[in-house]
């Protein structure tokens, strides 16, 4: 049957080694089609990633300059060209920029040696308005390439007194955010705006200056405009002399400019090249490595059948010093093979090496040998069939039974093993056990004498045994034990030369699982116990049993020594395996949502904290997410469709992100999911929630929409985990926002609206209570300083605003009892609408009344309470 099985395994590898060669050469005819569907992928991820990296290179290059402008307009003592000329040099190091210039009042670029007019110039006159941004400079006089300008106003007294101009080179610094390469060959890239002016470069042939309007003839260029316009980020192709080229672009969000990646048709041809060489190498491996693995087992065959029928004799001639009957029965053949049989045996049969049928061998042992009264013992192993089925439950078992000879009875041991389920062949063998059942009859006769004697002591035992799973009396000082009681036996008959010690050990061992195990084996150490024992009546642990789940263990002194030392213990083990069911349910109903079932708020806050504490892997995705529309659900449909859509929201969250990390629902319809995936996958991941919100349909509410925010680890490395949340944040309000813009909300209206708001009061806050933070929507920028309180600490900065002296020392004590966090967070919770306080603040040197006002925002809960806070000036 083995060699069977070996030929079966050599013509299984040679029909799969023929399927992979198969593959290999389908995949080398569909070479073209794969390359250019790969090149096509990857040009389209190459020009998204590199038009982000432009755009955070804007990004970085607006708010440096805007610092830069901040920071010298807070320290000028004077409009000296010196003076300027010192500061714009300390921080041009440090900055973006590969020039700084300031240009003054009158429009001179005084900075620039020699000074020139640059009073015709967008950054000059834009700047001297009061604004600040960036535009392209093709005929600069500072460099001699394009330029990327970034500008904003210089003040001095609160007046405008220039402007700050700063520029990156287009050729070389943007140039090196533009390359890529595609098998090991650069690709072409370049930057350009919305009148096709060439503005960055990585080739020769299109040069930065370049209009790509003048080459509209050039399939190329007209291909390019066409799918610019189009606003099409889907690679496209272009032929050159009837030879194909691949290019792709991709808006450089926020501007209106475009990045481009062409694979000439050169490189194009290289890359197929390049795949057709690999797929012919990965034919030769795999032929190769089939080949040897075939004449592997061609050879493996050869040897293998003399290896095990040598191994099979050591280990029949090992088992023959320990059991006196050896044999092997085939389940498929019924053939039992003696290998080794006590005279007892052999005089039945006749002869010491007997074969014959598994059943009809049986049944004369049972009716010659086996005492009548043991015979039913039998009844599960007399036919194959039985036993087979008995040995798919256990695949190995034992039973004591008697036979009867010269008028005494003696007593065997039949043991059977098998490797596993669909091994065909069985090991039995039978062992004389008179030796074992001797000292376990006297042990039983010495329990009986101790019952007699210690009634009154071991009733409590008989009492306390009905609720234990096993339990044993324990001699430390002759390492001897005796069953007292037991609900589940113990399994086989424990050898004369096992003491105590060892028995607990291999017990122990068999029946606990691996996670346990050490700290199982380290309680119930009988040689360390005493020390561990002494001066106590009981020690326990709790471990999780192979069968009965969890289960505490327990050690009782029963008699100790002159020094204290327990000599005699018993050991008992009681199953609670219901009870630690019970409290596991406690504890995820506690870190569990009712509504949702996705985690709460509190698992949240405890998973943040372990992140703070053990540290950010490089593959986080911080995902905010917010339901758009419940209010108007609940306020329409009523609060049963608001619940569905809240539950319908969490489906689509846990089918879309549960493979890679965990939801939690942390207010009314804020949920925030901690993920961990490449960012090469998230368009992937978004897709596939885009698809799962927009599939999904409930009985009360016909659609969902989510907004949400995505941060990536690997953009923000810097970053904490509380700072990644707020970007996570930030970015889904942004969503919500442009969701609700599309859908026809009057956001103009409420700009306006908001911004006379801004301009009735001094100071404009937004409040999380729960939290304990703060954003600012309005602030002297003056203020945000340590002098006067300031913290990021909601509370910390109100108590720390009136004790540094910015609140009159009068009305100090009102105003810190009730701007306490916890009083307004009770405030709030009973239901008021509106807190406000009257107090007098300094204000240049000078104290003013004002007036603070509290208001619940939309978003409020009583579990995540978000508020507004007004301060207004009602005079001196």
């Amino acid at each position: 049957m083995r060699l069977k099985k070996e030929q079966v395994n050599i013509i299984v590898s040679i029909f799969t080694a023929l399927i992979i060669i198969f593959h290999i050469f389908f995949l080398a005819d569909s070479s073209k089609n794969y390359v250019k569907a790969q090149l096509s992928n990857e040009l389209h991820k190459i020009a998204v990633e590199k038009a982000d990296h432009l755009k955070l290179c804007f990004s970085y290059g607006s708010s440096s300059i805007d610092l830069i402008s901040d920071i010298i307009s807070t320290n000028l003592t004077s409009v000296d060209t010196d003076q300027i000329n010192t500061f714009l040099n300390s921080y041009l190091t440090h900055s973006p920029f590969n020039a700084l210039g300031f240009i003054n009042k009158d429009g001179f670029n005084i900075t620039h040696n020699p000074p020139y007019n640059a009073s015709n110039r967008p950054d000059y006159i834009e700047g001297m308005k009061g604004n600040s941004g960036i535009w392209i400079n093709y005929k600069t006089m500072v460099l001699d390439e394009p330029v990327i300008d970034f500008y904003a106003p210089l003040y001095y007294d609160s007046q405008i007194v220039g402007v700050l101009a700063a520029g990156i080179g287009g050729d070389s610094t943007i140039k090196d955010l533009l390359n890529a390469s595609y098998y090991k060959k650069n690709i072409i890239g370049f930057l350009y705006d919305e009148h096709y002016n060439i503005i960055s470069s990585t080739s020769e042939i299109i040069p930065p200056g370049l209009q790509l309007f003048n080459y509209l003839s050039d399939p190329f260029a007209k291909e390019l405009v066409q799918h610019t316009e189009l606003n099409s980020s889907e690679a496209f192709s272009y032929f050159d002399n009837n030879q194909e080229g691949i290019c792709c672009i991709a808006s450089v969000p926020s501007t209106d400019w475009h990045v481009a990646f062409v694979v000439t048709p050169n490189e194009y041809s290289h890359g197929m090249s390049f795949y057709k060489e690999t797929v012919f190498g990965v034919f030769l491996f795999c032929t190769a490595v089939m080949l040897l693995y075939l004449f592997f087992q061609l050879y493996m065959n050869k040897h293998s059948r003399k290896e095990k029928e040598a191994e099979l004799k050591k280990v029949i001639d090992a088992l023959g010093f320990i059991y006196e009957n050896v044999a092997i029965l085939n389940l498929k053949n019924h053939m039992l093979v003696f290998y080794k049989m006590s005279l007892e045996v052999s005089g039945l049969y006749g002869t010491k090496n007997i074969s014959g049928n598994y059943e009809e061998m049986t049944r004369n042992y049972i009716k010659e040998q086996v005492f009548p009264d043991d015979q039913i013992l039998f009844s599960d192993v007399t036919t194959t069939k039985d036993l087979k089925k008995k040995l798919d439950e256990n695949k190995d078992f034992s039973f004591i039974y008697r036979i009867s000879r010269n008028d005494e009875l003696h007593y065997y041991q039949m043991q059977y093993f098998r490797a596993n389920i669909s091994a065909p062949e069985v090991l039995i063998v039978i062992k004389n056990v008179d030796a074992v059942m001797a000292k376990e009859i006297a042990d039983k006769n010495q329990l009986n004498s101790l019952i007699e004697t210690q009634s009154s002591q071991l009733s409590v035992l008989n009492s306390l045994a009905g609720i234990y799973l096993t339990s044993h009396i324990i001699d430390l000082e002759s390492d001897t034990y005796k069953k007292f009681n037991s609900q589940k036996e113990i399994n086989g008959v424990i050898p004369d030369n096992k003491d105590a010690c060892n028995m607990l050990e291999e017990h122990i061992n068999s029946i606990i699982i691996p996670q346990y195990l050490e700290t199982a084996l380290t309680f119930t150490n009988l040689k360390t116990l005493p020390k561990r024992l002494k001066g106590k009546k009981i020690i326990s642990d709790e471990m999780v049993e192979k069968d009965n789940g969890w289960i505490r263990a327990s050690f009782v002194t029963v008699k100790e020594n002159e020094e204290g030392f327990p000599t005699k213990v018993l050991f008992l083990t009681q199953q609670i395996d219901a009870q630690k069911k019970r409290e596991e349910n406690l504890l995820k109903t506690a870190n569990r949502d009712e509504l949702t079932g996705l985690y709460n708020r509190h698992a949240f806050e405890e998973e943040l904290r372990r992140l703070t504490a053990g540290g950010i892997k490089d593959d986080l995705i911080y995902i905010s997410m917010d339901v758009n529309g419940l209010k108007t659900v609940n306020d329409k449909l009523g609060h049963a469709a608001g619940d569905e859509l809240l539950r319908g929201a969490a489906t689509c969250m846990i089918n879309t992100f549960k493979k890679f990390g965990y939801v939690y629902r942390t207010g009314g319809d804020e949920f925030q999911a901690l993920i961990y995936a490449e960012p090469s996958n998230l368009e992937k991941i978004k897709q596939n929630f885009e698809l799962e919100t927009e599939s999904w349909a409930g009985t009360l509410v016909e659609e969902l929409k989510i907004s949400s925010g995505y941060v990536c680890r690997s953009e923000a490395m810097e970053l904490s985990i509380t700072e990644i949340g707020k970007l996570a944040d930030e970015r889904m309000y942004k969503a919500k926002s442009a969701y609700y813009s599309t859908n026809g909300v009057d956001r103009r209206s409420q700009q306006i609206a908001y911004e006379v708001l801004c301009q009735s009061y001094e100071k404009l806050l937004k409040v999380n209570l729960t939290k304990d933070t703060s954003s600012i929507l309005k602030m002297n920028q003056n203020e945000k300083n340590k002098a006067q309180g300031y913290s990021e600490q909601f509370s910390v900065w109100i108590h720390d605003f009136a004790t540094s002296g910015q609140v009159h020392r009068y009305d100090a004590p009102e105003y810190l009892k009730k701007t306490d966090i916890e009083y307004l967070r009770k405030y709030f919770r009973e239901g008021n609408k509106l807190f406000n306080i009257q107090y007098k603040r300094k204000i240049n040197s000078e104290f003013h009344k004002v007036i603070m006002e509290m208001i619940p925002s939309k978003e409020y809960t009583n579990i995540n309470q978000i508020v507004y806070l007004y301060v207004k000036s009602i005079g001196k």
